[in-house]
């Protein structure tokens, strides 16, 4: 990394010549209100540097390392954050409205995890994800209220990730936070709660049919002589009637079993249902 003293003056020469400030040392550099619109500042040590009021609006800050910065109050409209180092930095009243973060909205400090992981070096992994924590963490407020409410929700995800990660492999809550996970994507992923509806559904449906389900005088089963399409057909029909719970009742569940199964499918959709129109709220009131 080059290492530089130069004046806050001329850093701004610099990008107002198109010159790059990619890879520079500015580390505890005074840069309150500089003007670096558009600057090329990916890979800079910035770390403890004063960025507030700075302006940045579209800057390339990829892979900078902002430890410690103060950028209160800074413009990072339209940024580009991906793989930032912002343990400790100081977000208050910072603008960072349509920012690039990376695409899965991991920080560079869980990503550090995860080679710790592979290494095999757990205390550093631990370190790396309490780090993770903290940035998530802060992120997500600093966003609160600006910025879109994916972004929020995603570093919201990812800082329950994390949290899980730092439990106990066999603690409790930490596998009810992957089943959550799993479910619901901790209520920001639209496309998770979806397909844990057509897995509840599909899934009820190929109980039902064991134990049967009456028609006037229809018994809908496995083995009754119906194509299986026709049989897995009716079979959906009732169970997405039951997880909607429109409740027709031109169909009714056969045996203890299917009655147990339609009541938990009834029950689970009260959740389910719940999580898709709020995670859909969200996205809708964005916009």
């Amino acid at each position: 990394m080059e290492s530089t003293r130069i004046s806050r003056k001329d850093i701004e020469a610099i990008v107002t010549d198109g010159g790059s400030l990619s890879g520079m040392d500015l580390q505890g550099a005074d840069l309150r209100e500089a003007h670096l619109v558009g600057a090329d500042l990916s890979g800079a040590n910035l770390a403890r540097a004063d960025l507030s009021k700075a302006h940045l609006y579209g800057a390339n800050l990829q892979e900078a390392d902002l430890f410690k910065a103060n950028l209160a109050g800074a413009n990072l409209n339209g940024t580009n954050l991906q793989n930032c180092n912002f343990l400790g930095a100081n977000l208050d009243e910072t603008r960072l409205n349509d920012a690039t973060f990376h695409r899965k909205y991991m920080v560079v400090n869980e990503l550090q995890a995860r080679e710790a992981r592979k290494r095999g070096d757990k205390e550093t992994e631990r370190a790396k994800l309490t780090e993770a924590r903290d940035v998530y963490r802060l992120l997500r407020r600093a966003l609160e209220g600006q910025a879109s409410s994916k972004d929020v929700g995603m570093f919201f995800a990812r800082e329950m990730v994390v949290t899980r990660k730092l439990m106990p492999l066999y603690s409790p809550h930490r596998w009810w936070l992957k089943l959550t996970d799993l479910s619901f994507g901790y209520g920001e992923r639209i496309g998770r709660i979806i397909i844990s509806i057509m897995i509840i559904i599909v899934s009820s449906a190929l109980v039902y049919g064991f134990e049967g389900l009456r028609y006037g005088d229809t018994i809908i089963q496995y083995g009754t002589g119906e194509s299986f399409l026709e049989t897995a057909g009716n079979l959906i029909y009732f169970s997405t009637v039951v997880f909607t719970t429109v409740g027709f009742g031109d169909i009714v569940p056969l045996g203890p079993w299917n009655k147990l199964v339609m009541m938990l499918e009834g029950f689970s959709s009260l959740l389910y249902m719940a999580m898709l129109i709020i995670a859909i709220y969200k996205r809708t009131m964005e916009r």
